[in-house]
C-alpha cells in the first residue's frame, strides 16, 4: 500500500506495507509533491526520514498561468526558473516557496506517515506512480504481451477488440503519454521474458535448433555462429533442384525487419517457369552488412551450387547467366572475394556477372525530381528525359553527351552525377559501358520486384523482430509450401488459378459531392450533348461538301450554289439553337456521296496502280543506263567519271539485325538488306533517313529542308493536326544549322514522321517499342493525286536505346512484312478531312490492328 498522495492541511496516517518474494518490506515516500530530504535518522525497531517541500514553478503569463513540477534542488530550480515556460515558451517563470515539512517512519512492516502546514501552490502532474498503478499496468501489459504501447494507451486493437475501450487513463491520469507507457511494457514484458528481443540461452537455442532440424530435414546447409562471420545458411531442397541459372538470372537482397537488431535475412530467388513466378532458392541469417559478412553468404551459395554452376570458364560461362542486385558496394564486394575463392581456377571478371537494379536507378531520379530545390518544377520533363538518355544510350559518345548536358542545366546535381557516373557502378547499370554478359544485359529481368515480392508475403507470415529460431519455424513452413507447388505441378494438378475477367458492369454507388458541376451532362443535361453532336455533324457535313472540283466529286454551276445556300441555312439554324434533322432528304444526300467517294477511289486506285507500273519501268531504265555510263567512264575524263560517279548509288556497310529486334517486332532477317548504323551526333534520326533515300547519310541536311518546304507550303493543312505550339517546336527542329544540336531539336517518333511521309511522299515506318507505328503520307486536297507516290518502298526506321537505325526492306518483300498499327491519328484527319483513303485501303491488310503483337 503507497503513502497517500497530495495531501494538505496537518494530516497523519498508518499504513500497512506489503512484502516481497525475497521476504522484505516494499515502501514508497512518493506522495506527488516535489520534496528535499533534510534528514534520514535511524530509530528503534526502523527508521525515520524528513522531508520538506520545494513549493512549484509558476507561469505569471496572464494567457498561460501553468504550475509546473520544481526542480529536485534550489540550484536547479533557478536554472528552471531563467529559462522559458514549456507551454508559452514566454520567460515569465516564478519559483512558489513553500514551508510545508513531511515525515515518514518505517518500523517493520509498518509506515507512519506525517504532513505539517498547508501548501501556497496548486497541483501539478505526478512525477511517479503509486505501487498500486504500477500493479495494475503490468496485469494490463502481461494479458496481451502481442499488444503494441499506442494500442494499451487507446485502450483497443485489432489484435484484441476492447468495447467500450480500456485506456491506461482509467488506471490513472498520469498514464496518458506513449513514452512512458512504452517503457513501462518494455520492462514488464523483460522481467516476464516475454520481450520480442529477448534472445534464450545458448543450450536453449542448440536445442531449438535441433528441433528445426528434425522438422525441416534437408533444410540446414551451414551454421556457423561466430561473431563477424556469423552465417546460418538453408534452403528447400526440392526448390533448389529446380533452379536454372542458365536461363535466368538470380536476385539478391536483404531484409532487415525479420530478427532483432543486427541480425539480418539475405535472400537470394530466381524465376520458376513452372510456376509462373519467382521462387526463393537460398538464404542466410547474417550479422551484419560489411564485406566479410556478404562474402560467407555468396561462399555459402556458391559452394551449395558449385555441381550446377561448375568449375571452369566454360562451364561457368554457360551455366551461370549473373545476378541482379541493388548497388550495395559491400554486398559487391563480397560477392567478388567469394567468387574468386569459389572458383580459383576462373578467370572471369566478377563484375561482368552484377546487374544493378533499374528500380533502385528510377527511384533514385524520381528523389531528385520531387527535390525542387535540386529540380525546378518547370525543368521536370527535361530531367528525367536526360537521366533516361543516359540509362538508353548505346555508345559512350550519347551517353558522355547526355552527362554533359545534365552537369551544365543542372549544377546542383553534381555530386549525384559523380557517384552514377562511377566505373563501378556505372557498368552495372549502363549500357554503354557494355560491362555486362551478353545473356544479363539483354535479360527481362532487369529489377528485384520478384525478391520484394517475398518479403511482402514473408511480413504476412511472421512477426518482426523476434528470436531467430521463432521466425525461422515460420519461414521454412513458408518454403514448403513453395515446394509443394512443384509436387502439383509434376502430379498435373494446377498451381495458379486464372484471373476471371467480370462482363458485368460496374455501378457507381457514390457520387462525390466534394466537386462543382463542370461537366457538359451535368450543367445542360442531355441536350447539351445533343447539341454538341449536332455541331459536329453541321461541321463534318460542311468538309463533305467542301470537295474538290476537278472531277474528285464535287459539283459546279447551280449545284455549287444550292450546296453553299443550304450550309448557310444550317449555320443559321446552329446559331438559333435548332439542330433538326431534314430526314429522308438528308440520308439520300448521304448515300450519293458515298457512292461518289466509293466511284473516286476505284478510280484514283487503278490510275495510281497503272503509273506505278510505268514509273517502275522508266527507273529500271534510267538504272541501266547510270551503269553503262559507268562502264564507259574509266575511257573518258575525270571529271565525267565524278560526276558519273554521282549517279550511281553508293554501297552503304549494312550489318545483320539482331535477334532480339527480330523476336520483338517479329520480322525475318531474309525480307531485310540490312541494317544501317548512322553517325551519333544527335542527328542520327535525319541521318538514317538519308541513307534510305540517297544511300548516304550525309546529305541529311537535304531531308531537313524539304520537310521545312513542305511545311511552309501546307502550312494551313498541317495547322489542322499540330496546335500553335507543336508547329512551332516542329520548325524550331527542323530549322536547326548542321552539327550538333541539343535533345529537344531531335527526330521524335511522332511528328517528325508524320511530316516525312507526306514530304517524302513515301510510308515511314517507326519502330520504336511500344511507341511503333505505321505512318502514311497525305494527298494534297486540292489537286489530282500523283502518279508516283503509291508503292514506293517505305522508310524504316528503327529506335533502340537513343539511336536510330535504317532498316533497308527489299522490295519483293514488302507485301509480306505484317507492320506495326498505324498511327490512329491518320484515320481521324483523312476522315475529317475527306481525302482519298487509297494509301489507307493499300496498307489496312499490311499492318497489325494493335502493338499486342509485340514480345517484351
Amino acid at each position: 500500500m503507497s503513502f497517500p498522495q497530495f495531501p494538505n492541511d496537518d494530516f497523519e496516517e498508518k499504513i500497512s506495507l506489503r512484502e516481497n518474494v525475497e521476504g522484505e518490506f516494499q515502501y514508497d515516500v512518493n506522495i506527488g509533491w516535489q520534496l528535499h530530504q533534510v534528514s534520514y535518522d535511524k530509530v528503534k525497531s526502523g527508521i525515520s526520514i524528513s522531508k520538506r517541500c520545494l513549493g512549484a514553478v509558476q507561469c505569471n503569463n496572464k494567457e498561460c498561468g501553468k504550475i509546473v513540477r520544481p526542480a529536485s534542488s534550489n540550484k536547479r530550480i533557478e536554472v528552471q526558473i531563467a529559462g522559458p515556460c514549456t507551454f508559452c515558451k514566454v520567460h515569465s517563470l516564478e519559483h512558489v516557496t513553500c514551508s510545508v515539512r513531511v515525515n515518514f517512519k518505517i518500523c517493520g512492516q509498518l509506515g507512519h506517515f506525517k504532513h505539517k502546514g498547508t501548501h501556497t501552490h496548486g497541483i501539478f502532474e505526478a512525477l511517479h506512480d503509486t505501487i498500486e498503478v504500477l500493479d495494475k499496468v503490468e496485469e494490463r501489459v502481461l494479458e496481451c504481451p502481442s499488444e503494441t504501447a499506442y494500442a494499451l494507451k487507446i485502450g483497443t486493437s485489432i489484435v484484441r477488440p476492447q468495447q467500450p475501450a480500456r485506456t491506461m487513463r482509467l488506471i490513472s491520469k498520469a498514464l496518458h503519454r506513449h513514452g512512458k507507457i512504452k517503457r513501462y511494457r518494455c520492462n514488464y514484458l523483460t522481467k516476464a521474458g516475454k520481450l520480442p528481443y529477448t534472445r534464450p540461452s545458448l543450450e536453449r537455442a542448440a536445442e531449438e535448433l535441433s528441433e528445426l532440424k528434425d522438422d525441416f530435414p534437408g533444410y540446414f546447409r551451414s551454421v556457423d555462429v561466430m561473431p563477424s562471420q556469423f552465417c546460418i545458411a538453408f534452403l528447400v531442397p526440392g526448390i533448389a533442384a529446380c533452379a536454372n541459372f542458365r536461363k535466368h538470372p538470380i536476385l539478391t537482397d536483404v531484409t532487415y525487419d525479420c530478427f532483432p537488431k543486427g541480425y539480418y535475412l539475405c535472400s537470394t530467388n530466381v524465376f520458376f517457369e513452372e510456376l509462373g513466378k519467382f521462387g526463393v532458392i537460398f538464404q542466410a541469417v547474417i550479422d551484419g552488412l560489411s564485406a566479410e559478412h556478404f562474402k560467407a553468404y555468396f561462399l555459402a551459395f556458391f559452394r551449395t551450387f558449385g555441381a550446377v554452376i561448375g568449375n571452369m570458364d566454360k562451364e561457368i560461362d554457360i551455366n551461370f547467366s549473373g545476378l541482379v542486385m541493388d548497388f550495395s558496394q559491400a554486398q559487391r564486394a563480397g560477392m567478388f572475394l567469394a567468387f574468386k575463392e569459389a572458383f580459383p581456377q576462373s578467370t572471369i571478371d566478377p563484375s561482368t556477372l552484377l546487374r544493378g537494379c533499374y528500380h533502385h536507378y528510377q527511384q533514385s531520379v524520381q528523389r531528385l525530381v520531387s527535390n525542387h530545390a535540386i529540380v525546378p518544377v518547370e525543368s521536370k520533363d527535361v530531367f528525367l528525359d536526360l537521366t533516361s538518355l543516359m540509362y538508353n544510350a548505346r555508345s559512350e559518345q550519347s551517353f558522355n553527351r547526355a552527362v554533359e548536358q545534365l552537369r551544365s542545366e543542372f549544377p546542383t546535381c553534381e555530386r549525384w552525377i559523380q557517384w552514377w557516373t562511377k566505373d563501378e557502378i556505372a557498368a552495372m547499370i549502363f549500357r554503354s559501358k557494355d560491362a555486362l554478359k551478353k545473356e544479363l544485359q539483354e535479360s527481362n529481368c532487369r529489377t528485384m520486384n520478384g525478391i520484394e515480392a517475398f518479403h511482402r508475403d514473408l511480413y504476412h507470415i511472421i512477426e518482426r523482430k523476434k528470436p531467430i529460431i521463432f521466425t525461422l519455424r515460420p519461414m521454412f513452413s513458408y518454403l514448403q509450401s513453395i515446394e509443394v507447388d512443384f509436387e502439383c505441378f509434376d502430379n498435373g494438378v494446377k498451381v495458379k488459378d486464372a484471373a476471371k475477367k467480370s462482363y458485368k458492369p460496374k455501378k457507381q454507388r457514390y457520387v462525390s459531392d466534394r466537386r462543382a458541376l463542370d461537366t457538359t451532362v451535368s450543367l445542360l443535361g442531355s441536350a447539351g450533348r445533343k447539341n454538341k453532336n449536332c455541331d459536329q455533324e453541321t461541321t463534318l457535313e460542311g468538309k463533305k461538301n467542301d470537295l474538290p472540283k476537278d472531277g474528285t466529286g464535287g459539283k459546279t454551276g447551280n449545284k455549287k450554289g444550292e450546296r453553299s445556300s443550304q450550309m448557310k441555312e444550317k449555320k443559321s439554324k446552329k446559331d438559333d439553337g435548332m439542330c433538326e434533322d431534314d430526314g429522308q432528304v438528308k440520308e439520300e444526300e448521304g448515300e450519293t456521296r458515298r457512292e461518289q467517294l466509293a466511284r473516286l477511289r476505284e478510280e484514283k486506285t487503278r490510275q495510281i496502280r497503272e503509273a506505278y507500273k510505268q514509273n517502275k519501268m522508266k527507273r529500271r531504265k534510267e538504272a541501266e543506263e547510270r551503269e553503262a555510263k559507268w562502264l564507259k567512264a574509266p575511257d573518258e575524263d575525270e571529271d565525267m567519271r565524278e560526276d558519273a560517279l554521282e549517279l550511281v548509288p553508293q554501297e552503304l556497310d549494312l550489318s545483320p539485325i539482331p535477334d532480339y529486334i527480330l523476336q520483338q517486332y517479329q520480322i525475318s532477317q531474309q525480307d531485310f538488306a540490312g541494317l544501317y548504323c548512322p553517325r551519333d551526333d544527335s542527328n542520327c534520326g535525319w541521318r538514317a533517313v538519308s541513307a534510305v533515300l540517297f544511300d548516304k547519310e550525309d546529305r541529311y541536311y537535304v531531308v531537313k529542308e524539304g520537310m521545312v518546304a513542305t511545311l511552309e507550303r501546307e502550312k494551313d493543312f498541317f495547322k489542322h493536326i499540330y496546335d500553335d505550339d507543336q508547329f512551332k517546336r516542329l520548325f524550331n527542329k527542323l530549322t536547326q544549322p548542321e552539327g550538333t544540336v541539343s535533345f529537344q531539336f531531335w527526330f521524335d517518333t511522332i511528328d517528325c514522321p508524320t511530316l516525312l511521309a507526306h514530304t517524302c511522299r513515301q510510308p515511314v515506318i517507326m519502330l520504336a517499342g511500344p511507341y511503333s507505328a505505321t505512318y502514311l503520307p497525305f494527298q494534297e486536297r486540292d489537286t489530282m493525286v500523283d502518279s508516283h507516290i503509291v508503292e514506293n518502298d517505305p522508310i524504316v526506321l528503327l529506335l533502340d536505346g537513343a539511336h536510330f537505325y535504317a532498316l533497308l526492306v527489299k522490295q519483293e518483300a514488302i507485301n509480306r512484312i505484317k507492320w506495326p498499327p498505324l498511327y490512329p491519328t491518320y484515320r481521324v484527319i483523312v476522315s475529317q478531312q475527306r481525302l482519298p483513303t487509297t494509301w489507307l485501303d493499300l496498307y489496312n491488310d499490311r499492318c497489325h490492328p494493335d502493338s499486342s503483337y509485340l514480345r517484351r
